[in-house]
Protein backbone atom coordinates (compact mmCIF):
# COMPACT_ATOMS: atom_id res chain seq x y z
CA UNK A 1 0.00 0.00 0.00
CA UNK A 2 2.79 2.42 0.91
CA UNK A 3 4.68 1.69 -2.35
CA UNK A 4 1.58 2.39 -4.42
CA UNK A 5 1.02 5.69 -2.62
CA UNK A 6 4.62 6.66 -3.24
CA UNK A 7 4.36 5.95 -6.96
CA UNK A 8 1.14 7.93 -7.25
CA UNK A 9 2.72 10.89 -5.45
CA UNK A 10 5.78 10.93 -7.67
CA UNK A 11 3.72 10.62 -10.86
CA UNK A 12 1.81 13.77 -9.92
CA UNK A 13 4.98 15.85 -10.20
CA UNK A 14 7.43 16.62 -12.95
CA UNK A 15 11.02 17.79 -12.51
CA UNK A 16 11.33 21.12 -14.27
CA UNK A 17 14.65 22.47 -12.95
CA UNK A 18 17.72 20.71 -11.59
CA UNK A 19 20.84 22.37 -10.16
CA UNK A 20 24.04 20.39 -9.54
CA UNK A 21 27.02 21.90 -7.72
CA UNK A 22 30.30 20.32 -8.75
CA UNK A 23 33.73 20.60 -7.15
CA UNK A 24 36.79 18.78 -8.50
CA UNK A 25 38.42 18.72 -5.05
CA UNK A 26 36.11 15.88 -4.07
CA UNK A 27 36.70 12.36 -5.27
CA UNK A 28 33.23 11.95 -6.80
CA UNK A 29 33.21 15.45 -8.31
CA UNK A 30 30.27 16.75 -6.24
CA UNK A 31 30.52 19.40 -3.56
CA UNK A 32 30.00 18.47 0.10
CA UNK A 33 29.22 20.31 3.34
CA UNK A 34 26.67 22.80 2.01
CA UNK A 35 23.09 23.79 2.69
CA UNK A 36 20.61 25.35 0.27
CA UNK A 37 17.52 27.31 1.31
CA UNK A 38 14.97 29.25 -0.76
CA UNK A 39 14.21 32.74 0.51
CA UNK A 40 10.82 33.25 2.16
CA UNK A 41 9.60 35.26 -0.84
CA UNK A 42 10.69 32.50 -3.23
CA UNK A 43 8.87 29.85 -1.19
CA UNK A 44 5.69 31.91 -1.52
CA UNK A 45 6.15 32.27 -5.27
CA UNK A 46 6.73 28.55 -5.71
CA UNK A 47 3.64 27.74 -3.71
CA UNK A 48 1.58 30.06 -5.93
CA UNK A 49 2.84 28.27 -9.02
CA UNK A 50 2.42 24.76 -7.69
CA UNK A 51 6.19 24.30 -7.45
CA UNK A 52 8.06 22.28 -4.84
CA UNK A 53 11.69 22.69 -3.78
CA UNK A 54 13.63 19.53 -2.93
CA UNK A 55 17.26 19.21 -1.88
CA UNK A 56 19.39 16.49 -3.40
CA UNK A 57 23.00 15.44 -3.10
CA UNK A 58 25.08 18.51 -4.04
CA UNK A 59 22.16 20.53 -5.35
CA UNK A 60 18.41 20.78 -5.61
CA UNK A 61 15.44 20.23 -7.91
CA UNK A 62 12.20 22.11 -8.50
CA UNK A 63 9.14 20.00 -9.15
CA UNK A 64 5.87 21.08 -10.77
CA UNK A 65 2.44 19.55 -10.43
CA UNK A 66 1.58 17.75 -13.65
CA UNK A 67 -2.15 18.24 -13.37
CA UNK A 68 -2.27 21.82 -12.17
CA UNK A 69 -1.06 24.92 -13.96
CA UNK A 70 -1.47 28.45 -12.73
CA UNK A 71 -3.28 30.56 -15.33
CA UNK A 72 -4.35 34.16 -15.69
CA UNK A 73 -2.75 37.45 -16.54
CA UNK A 74 -1.69 38.06 -12.95
CA UNK A 75 0.86 35.23 -13.33
CA UNK A 76 2.05 36.04 -16.86
CA UNK A 77 5.63 37.18 -17.43
CA UNK A 78 8.53 35.90 -15.38
CA UNK A 79 9.49 35.27 -11.77
CA UNK A 80 12.83 35.27 -9.99
CA UNK A 81 13.55 32.57 -7.44
CA UNK A 82 16.39 33.14 -4.99
CA UNK A 83 18.23 30.42 -3.08
CA UNK A 84 20.82 30.86 -0.35
CA UNK A 85 23.85 28.59 -0.69
CA UNK A 86 25.68 28.14 2.61
CA UNK A 87 29.20 26.73 2.88
CA UNK A 88 29.44 24.68 6.07
CA UNK A 89 33.10 23.71 5.78
CA UNK A 90 35.28 26.30 7.51
CA UNK A 91 38.19 25.22 5.30
CA UNK A 92 36.26 25.77 2.05
CA UNK A 93 38.47 28.68 0.97
CA UNK A 94 41.62 26.69 1.68
CA UNK A 95 40.95 24.26 -1.17
CA UNK A 96 38.64 26.24 -3.48
CA UNK A 97 40.14 28.37 -6.24
CA UNK A 98 38.43 31.68 -5.57
CA UNK A 99 39.61 34.89 -3.95
CA UNK A 100 40.91 34.19 -0.45
CA UNK A 101 38.56 36.59 1.30
CA UNK A 102 36.07 35.71 4.02
CA UNK A 103 33.69 38.57 3.27
CA UNK A 104 32.47 37.90 -0.24
CA UNK A 105 29.15 37.03 -1.82
CA UNK A 106 29.14 34.59 -4.73
CA UNK A 107 26.32 35.29 -7.18
CA UNK A 108 25.03 32.67 -9.63
CA UNK A 109 22.42 33.40 -12.31
CA UNK A 110 20.83 31.45 -15.16
CA UNK A 111 22.04 33.81 -17.88
CA UNK A 112 24.71 31.52 -19.34
CA UNK A 113 23.14 28.47 -20.95
CA UNK A 114 23.59 25.43 -18.68
CA UNK A 115 26.09 27.09 -16.32
CA UNK A 116 25.07 29.53 -13.61
CA UNK A 117 28.25 31.57 -14.09
CA UNK A 118 29.93 33.37 -16.99
CA UNK A 119 33.10 31.27 -17.36
CA UNK A 120 33.74 27.53 -17.25
CA UNK A 121 34.43 27.56 -13.52
CA UNK A 122 33.53 29.83 -10.62
CA UNK A 123 35.90 32.82 -10.62
CA UNK A 124 36.18 36.55 -9.89
CA UNK A 125 33.20 37.34 -12.16
CA UNK A 126 30.90 35.71 -9.59
CA UNK A 127 32.18 37.73 -6.63
CA UNK A 128 30.41 40.68 -5.02
CA UNK A 129 31.61 42.51 -1.93
CA UNK A 130 29.72 41.75 1.25
CA UNK A 131 29.68 42.65 4.94
CA UNK A 132 28.78 39.07 5.82
CA UNK A 133 30.98 36.01 5.90
CA UNK A 134 31.39 34.04 2.70
CA UNK A 135 28.01 33.03 1.31
CA UNK A 136 26.26 32.66 -2.01
CA UNK A 137 22.95 33.32 -3.73
CA UNK A 138 21.47 31.56 -6.74
CA UNK A 139 19.06 33.58 -8.88
CA UNK A 140 16.80 31.70 -11.29
CA UNK A 141 14.82 33.87 -13.69
CA UNK A 142 11.94 31.73 -14.91
CA UNK A 143 9.36 32.47 -17.60
CA UNK A 144 6.83 30.59 -19.74
CA UNK A 145 9.50 28.69 -21.69
CA UNK A 146 9.94 26.46 -18.62
CA UNK A 147 6.42 25.17 -19.23
CA UNK A 148 4.72 25.40 -15.85
CA UNK A 149 2.89 28.68 -16.40
CA UNK A 150 1.80 30.88 -19.26
CA UNK A 151 0.59 29.35 -22.51
CA UNK A 152 3.11 26.52 -22.93
CA UNK A 153 2.03 23.01 -22.03
CA UNK A 154 4.12 21.39 -19.33
CA UNK A 155 4.08 18.00 -21.02
CA UNK A 156 6.11 19.30 -23.99
CA UNK A 157 9.08 20.27 -21.83
CA UNK A 158 11.86 18.27 -20.28
CA UNK A 159 13.68 19.50 -17.21
CA UNK A 160 16.26 22.27 -17.43
CA UNK A 161 19.66 21.25 -16.04
CA UNK A 162 22.02 23.81 -14.50
CA UNK A 163 25.49 23.40 -13.05
CA UNK A 164 27.91 25.30 -10.85
CA UNK A 165 31.56 24.28 -11.31
CA UNK A 166 34.04 24.92 -8.51
CA UNK A 167 37.72 24.22 -9.10
CA UNK A 168 40.30 23.35 -6.45
CA UNK A 169 43.43 25.37 -5.79
CA UNK A 170 46.93 24.58 -6.91
CA UNK A 171 49.07 24.36 -3.80
CA UNK A 172 52.77 24.19 -2.99
CA UNK A 173 53.79 21.36 -0.69
CA UNK A 174 56.02 22.58 2.12
CA UNK A 175 57.66 19.83 4.13
CA UNK A 176 58.76 20.61 7.67
CA UNK A 177 61.12 18.26 9.51
CA UNK A 178 61.09 18.30 13.28
CA UNK A 179 64.26 16.84 14.81
CA UNK A 180 66.58 17.48 17.74
CA UNK A 181 69.80 17.31 15.79
CA UNK A 182 71.52 19.59 13.32
CA UNK A 183 72.45 16.63 11.14
CA UNK A 184 69.93 17.49 8.44
CA UNK A 185 72.25 16.87 5.49
CA UNK A 186 71.64 13.12 5.32
CA UNK A 187 67.85 13.41 4.93
CA UNK A 188 65.97 13.79 1.67
CA UNK A 189 62.46 13.37 0.24
CA UNK A 190 61.65 11.22 -2.77
CA UNK A 191 59.08 8.80 -4.14
CA UNK A 192 59.28 5.03 -4.04
CA UNK A 193 61.24 4.83 -7.31
CA UNK A 194 63.55 7.77 -6.54
CA UNK A 195 62.47 9.71 -9.64
CA UNK A 196 63.39 12.93 -7.84
CA UNK A 197 65.31 14.02 -4.77
CA UNK A 198 64.56 16.97 -2.47
CA UNK A 199 67.28 17.73 0.05
CA UNK A 200 67.74 21.50 0.25
CA UNK A 201 66.28 21.98 3.72
CA UNK A 202 66.43 25.41 5.31
CA UNK A 203 65.93 26.37 8.92
CA UNK A 204 62.61 28.09 9.57
CA UNK A 205 60.87 29.33 12.70
CA UNK A 206 57.13 28.70 12.90
CA UNK A 207 54.68 31.24 14.31
CA UNK A 208 54.61 29.08 17.45
CA UNK A 209 58.32 29.70 17.92
CA UNK A 210 59.29 26.13 17.05
CA UNK A 211 62.27 25.60 14.77
CA UNK A 212 61.92 23.23 11.81
CA UNK A 213 63.81 22.37 8.62
CA UNK A 214 61.70 23.15 5.56
CA UNK A 215 61.72 22.71 1.83
CA UNK A 216 59.12 23.28 -0.88
CA UNK A 217 58.31 20.76 -3.60
CA UNK A 218 59.04 22.57 -6.86
CA UNK A 219 55.86 21.44 -8.64
CA UNK A 220 52.45 22.70 -7.59
CA UNK A 221 49.75 20.07 -7.15
CA UNK A 222 45.99 20.28 -7.49
CA UNK A 223 44.34 20.18 -4.10
CA UNK A 224 42.33 16.95 -3.75
CA UNK A 225 40.29 15.01 -1.25
CA UNK A 226 42.44 11.97 -2.08
CA UNK A 227 45.87 11.94 -3.73
CA UNK A 228 47.43 9.36 -6.02
CA UNK A 229 51.08 9.93 -5.06
CA UNK A 230 53.17 8.82 -2.10
CA UNK A 231 56.37 10.47 -0.92
CA UNK A 232 58.87 9.28 1.68
CA UNK A 233 61.51 10.72 3.93
CA UNK A 234 64.74 8.85 3.28
CA UNK A 235 68.24 8.99 4.67
CA UNK A 236 71.75 8.50 3.34
CA UNK A 237 73.12 6.23 6.02
CA UNK A 238 75.67 3.48 5.46
CA UNK A 239 74.61 1.77 8.70
CA UNK A 240 70.84 2.14 8.32
CA UNK A 241 70.14 1.89 4.60
CA UNK A 242 66.53 0.84 5.02
CA UNK A 243 65.37 4.13 6.61
CA UNK A 244 62.04 4.91 4.95
CA UNK A 245 59.34 7.06 6.53
CA UNK A 246 56.02 7.54 4.65
CA UNK A 247 54.95 11.18 4.54
CA UNK A 248 51.33 12.18 5.07
CA UNK A 249 49.33 13.78 2.27
CA UNK A 250 48.33 17.46 2.49
CA UNK A 251 45.55 18.31 4.93
CA UNK A 252 43.22 21.22 4.12
CA UNK A 253 43.51 22.40 7.72
CA UNK A 254 47.20 23.14 7.10
CA UNK A 255 46.83 25.17 3.90
CA UNK A 256 47.74 28.83 4.34
CA UNK A 257 47.92 31.87 2.10
CA UNK A 258 51.18 33.77 1.71
CA UNK A 259 49.82 37.22 0.84
CA UNK A 260 53.28 38.61 -0.02
CA UNK A 261 54.00 36.00 -2.71
CA UNK A 262 50.32 35.22 -3.37
CA UNK A 263 50.93 31.50 -2.91
CA UNK A 264 49.14 28.76 -1.04
CA UNK A 265 51.28 26.43 1.02
CA UNK A 266 50.21 23.06 2.36
CA UNK A 267 52.40 22.50 5.40
CA UNK A 268 53.25 18.86 6.05
CA UNK A 269 55.04 18.07 9.29
CA UNK A 270 57.39 15.12 9.71
CA UNK A 271 58.50 14.39 13.26
CA UNK A 272 61.61 12.21 13.42
CA UNK A 273 62.65 12.87 17.02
Amino acid sequence: MSNKSKIEFVSNYKKVISVDILHDFFNDGFIKYIDIKPTTDSLTKMKNYGLIFRKKNAGFVILSENDKRVKGSVFNGSIVLVFKLLFLDKYFLNYTDIEFQNYNLLVFENNYSDLLHKNNTVDFSCIRSSDEKLSSKIFLNIDEKFGFFGKTKLETHGSVEYKINFCSRKISLRYNLILNTNNINSYYISDDDETFRLDEFKSRTLSSGKNVYSLVFNQKVQCKELYDFRFFLKKDDSFFKSFLLPIAHPDVKNISHDSINNMFYADIFVNID
